[in-house]
């Protein structure tokens, strides 16, 4: 299985926010997934959505960006 580590909300390597595992909601950790299915799996696509305990979230890419 292959892991990403993704530095979410931070500029420095290995820092930021980790998150693993399903809660209720982890949005940073939803934007680290979305980050990596869309630039290194699916980089076609403009969007994804995940099924959530909170229900559907999905992430839409804007140039750059995701949110």
């Amino acid at each position: 299985m292959k892991q990403y580590i993704v530095d979410a909300f931070t500029d420095k390597v290995f820092s930021g926010n980790p998150a693993a595992g399903e809660i209720d909601l982890c949005g940073h950790a939803t934007l680290a997934t979305a980050f990596v299915i869309l630039n290194f799996y699916e980089p076609e696509r403009m969007e994804v959505s995940f099924e959530t305990m909170s229900g559907r979230l999905t992430v839409v890419r804007r140039d750059d960006l995701n949110i």
